[in-house]
């Protein structure tokens, strides 16, 4: 009958009796104490599987600002417990065009590892070029002259200047 008393199950790992809590796999023994019923021990495995975790990683899109910018997310386990700090994000970016972030999630011994990857995607910020005024009237002197380039932000590299004379290159 199923529900007989004085029926006892023991759950062994490394052959110390514990608690299945844990993923893993347990030696199982059932045996039964009753005065009106005899029963030959069984024994088998419990399996227990690691569970997945909850993974929400997400990229970057921005312009570029001289910072770096990296993947974000979160790592959730059974019961909501927040298991984020096993869960590395992977490479940052500071310049264009960014790049790719390599995530990766150590489950450990109850969570299945995991890993992806997200794009960091930087775009070139806006930059405004003028002319140095005081450069643009000058008197001949035979001598070659320049004109000064102000940017914004304040002196960017790559700037180069090129002189037309009639529509020609000179």
């Amino acid at each position: 009958p199923s529900e007989l008393s004085g029926v006892s199950v023991s759950y062994k790992q490394a052959g110390e009796e514990v608690e299945p809590l844990n993923a893993g796999s347990y030696a199982l023994q059932a045996t039964l104490d009753n005065g009106n019923y005899h029963a030959t021990p069984i024994t088998d495995t419990l399996v227990i599987a690691k569970a997945n975790a909850t993974i929400d990683v997400q990229g970057f899109t921005g312009t570029y600002d001289g910072q770096p910018h990296g993947a974000s997310g979160s790592a959730t386990g059974v019961g909501g417990t927040d298991l984020s700090s096993s869960l590395n994000l992977g490479a940052s970016f500071t310049n264009v065009p960014g790049g790719t972030a390599n995530w990766t999630f150590t489950g450990g011994s109850n969570y299945n590892n995991a890993n992806g990857s997200v794009q960091i995607v930087i775009n070139k910020a806006t930059a405004t070029l003028a002319f140095v005024a005081a450069d643009l009237s000058q008197t001949y002197s035979g001598t070659a002259k320049s004109v000064g380039v102000n940017t914004t932000p304040s002196e960017l590299s790559g700037v180069s200047v090129s002189y037309k004379q009639a529509g020609e290159e000179v």
